[in-house]
């Protein structure tokens, strides 16, 4: 290929097939538009700083690497669109938007076979909230994201550190929504691997998002912290199927006084499974495995997992670990044929009365695994789950079978604290208000 040493903006004015730019100094390019391209490099060799400038292309082998991009009110650093072979690698982005528009530092979209490697991504915008009206969207899609990933496949999202944060207050009430990482709109077989997500300043907060029937997507290894007052989630999946959450380190943190926020209270999420349509008649998300995550949540509500709608789901080694008022390690509504395997369940609340307006599938309460809401054929074997509730009169359990039918809770090693007295069989450790279930060869203690 050609080399071109670029020193001034013009020499970008028009991109050429088979051609390495090389940036050599510091600029200001604009908005450089190149579509149907085929086999172009963007670089720096010298580490060049881009001013309020911003590359979007399309085409076939493509690469833009080393570059740092500094915009503010500009423009979204780096959009792919109906590309195939594209790299995009140790680049520095830093954009920062204080209007209330769509906000990336890296955008994807309708491409293939994409590797987005070893960049640092930090955006700040304003707390907004989601785009409900976009073309081809069909319930929302983020406005504000580090890296978004549309209906791609093929593509590897890997040892990135992706930052997310606001340039204003967050005005209560509005539903703004942050998304660290984002894979969305059938998307399939994108790994999204080994990258450090940290997201703060909206009410609604996710570190990595995935939704509208995306398959075979893998979200291994991450490293995912979340801060917010309203609702924060680690991982949330909706609609997602054949897929993998495997080995993640999520850490959240959500606090605020009662009926302050758009929940009525602070709520902590670390994985969630669940279908996209409200109330939908079939399972969305299914044949999912949850597997060796390390989540540790402290909130005045907060649930560690939750399967909402979600149909044939493996959860498995898992550590965990939730704080806070009222919390719960998993959750389950109106889903069946679940395994939750060899899991290591921490659960310390200290019971309030909650605010009357708050909306929850399934209903808080402080315990290790609650199932209602028609869910059936559950197996819980071999886990290890601990319930721990400081409040006086509070009597907890360390699992609540509320509407669960034709299931099994098999050698659980169980510890409740809040029995007077100690409890004496299984029965005062599991209530079991649904038909069919079968619950033996316990392993509980007592303190």
């Amino acid at each position: 290929t050609n080399t071109i040493s670029v020193t001034n903006a013009n020499q970008l004015t028009t991109i050429n097939d088979d051609t390495t730019y090389d940036i050599q100094t510091d600029l200001t390019l604009g908005t450089i538009t190149a579509c149907n391209l085929n086999n172009v490099i963007i670089t720096s060799t010298t580490g060049a700083e881009l001013t309020n400038s911003a590359f979007a292309l399309s085409g076939t082998n493509l690469q833009i690497s080393y570059l740092t991009f500094k915009n503010t009110n500009f423009g979204n650093p780096i959009t792919i669109t109906d590309s195939t072979n594209v790299i995009l690698n140790n680049n520095t982005i830093n954009n920062r938007d204080e209007n209330y528009e769509d906000t990336f530092g890296i955008n994807v979209a309708t491409s293939d076979y994409v590797t987005i490697t070893g960049n640092k991504v930090n955006v700040s915008s304003c707390p907004q909230g989601m785009n409900w009206f976009g073309p081809g969207y069909l319930y929302g899609a983020p406005t504000v994201s580090g890296i978004m990933i549309n209906n791609t496949n093929n593509t590897d999202v890997t040892y990135n550190n992706v930052t997310v944060n606001s340039t204003a207050l967050t005005a209560a009430y509005t539903y703004s929504t942050f998304d660290g990482i984002v894979v969305i709109n059938n998307s399939q077989n994108d790994n999204i691997e080994y990258n450090n997500v940290s997201v703060n300043g909206s009410e609604y907060i996710y570190g990595i998002s995935l939704s509208y029937y995306v398959d075979s997507i893998n979200i291994n290894y991450n490293a995912i912290k979340v801060n917010g007052s309203n609702h924060v989630a680690g991982i949330q999946a909706s609609s997602t199927t054949n897929s993998k959450i495997k080995g993640n380190n999520i850490l959240g943190n959500c606090t605020a006084t009662s009926g302050t926020t758009a929940s009525a209270e602070a709520f902590a999420y670390g994985i969630i499974l669940s279908t996209e349509l409200y109330q939908s008649s079939v399972s969305e998300s299914y044949h999912n495995e949850i597997k060796d995550n390390t989540i540790n949540l402290n909130s005045t509500i907060a649930y560690a997992i939750e399967l909402n709608n979600a149909d044939y789901n493996n959860i498995t080694s898992n550590t965990v670990n939730v704080y806070g008022n009222v919390v719960m390690d998993l959750g389950i509504y109106n889903s069946s044929y679940i395994n939750v395997t060899n899991n290591n369940f921490y659960a310390s609340g200290n019971t309030i009365t909650l605010n009357p307006y708050i909306y929850e599938a399934i209903y808080p309460v402080t315990t290790g695994i609650k199932i209602n809401q028609t869910s059936d054929h559950i197996f819980i074997k071999n886990n290890d789950i601990t319930v721990i509730d400081s409040a006086n009169g509070v009597t907890s359990y360390a699992v609540i079978l509320e509407d669960c039918d034709d299931s099994k809770v098999q050698n659980n090693n169980l510890l409740v604290n809040t029995f007077t007295p100690t409890p004496q069989d299984y029965d005062d450790l599991v209530l079991n208000n649904g038909s069919n279930n079968y619950i033996y060869n316990p392993w509980f203690k007592w303190n």
